[in-house]
């Protein structure tokens, strides 16, 4: 099994257990991981 990185784990932290977000809160959440130099897309489950 391949390890996560140091970004992907604090990112799985970070959403660990907040399944009950606002869609303003989650978009916040997520920027707030964004590491990357151009747009990133989300996709839903």
């Amino acid at each position: 099994m391949a390890k996560l990185g140091k970004r992907t784990r604090a990112a799985r932290e970070a959403f660990a257990g907040k399944a009950d977000l606002t869609v303003e809160e989650a978009v916040a959440l997520v920027k707030s991981y964004a590491t990357s130099k151009f747009d990133e897309t989300v996709e839903s489950p």
